[in-house]
Formats: structure tokens, sequence, C-alpha cells
């Protein structure tokens, strides 16, 4: 991390900051993981890679998840979701809406887990049919 801060590499430092606060988090020291997670977040706005925003997101996401902070982790999915709508990435997408869904489920909104399971069924079989057409050609 001090090399990247000190030759002003802020993509490296970004994600030298996210592997760390992944790192954290699968210790289970979650408060540090949002440490590292937060601190990453800022210099990925700087330099506004949105595939790079959209997996900080994520990550911060998945630890609020960890803490039970459902507020915070459904504002950070939908960050991400947002972000990945608009580059079209129909994985990062589909992942996303699952996620979400899991937490609308496990919060007891059966209709809302839903709708997100059917949105995310459909992106499945969309990229299912995608990947059978690219085998047979």
């Amino acid at each position: 991390l001090k090399l990247y801060e000190s030759i002003h590499d802020k993509k490296g430092s970004a994600t030298t900051l996210n592997n760390l606060g992944t790192f954290y988090s699968d210790l289970g020291q979650n408060k540090k993981a949002l440490n590292y997670l937060k601190k990453s977040l800022q210099i990925k706005e700087e330099y506004s890679d949105p595939q790079d925003l959209a997996i900080a997101y994520n990550n911060l996401a998945n630890v609020y998840g960890l803490i039970n902070d459902r507020k915070n982790e459904l504002v950070y999915f939908q960050k991400a979701l947002d972000i990945r709508e608009k580059l079209n990435d129909e994985q990062g997408v589909a992942a996303t809406i699952s996620d979400m869904s899991d937490i609308y489920f496990n919060e007891g909104q059966i209709e809302k887990a839903l709708e997100l399971n059917y949105q995310c069924l459909n992106f499945y079989r969309y990229l299912f049919r995608l990947q059978l057409l690219l085998h047979r050609y």
C-alpha cells in the first residue's frame, strides 16, 4: 500500500485497500473491513472506473450484511446494480439482484423477493442461451 501511495498510483492503492477490507471481513473483523473498504471507495470515486465502483459498492454491501445493517446493505447493492445496469453487465446485474432478493426474503418481504428472483431468472436464462449459442459456433 505504501508503495502505491508513494508513486501516486490511485488504482493500486484502492485495489490494495479493497483487498485488505475483504481480508479483514474474512477474519470477522468487520469494523476494520468497513474502514478499509470505505477508504478504497473514496479513491475509486476519484478516478471513476465504473466497474471498480460497482465492486466497491458490492463489497461494502456484503460487509454491512455481515453486521446485519440491512439498510446500508441494500443501499450499496442498489448502487452496484445501477452501475452494472448502465454497463450492460448482465452477469453482475443478475448476481446483485439475487443478493438483494435474499435480503428481502430473509426480512419476510416475500413478494419483493419473488419479483427480484423472476428478474434474476430471466437474466440467467438469457445468459444460458447465449452460452449455448457460443458453444454451437
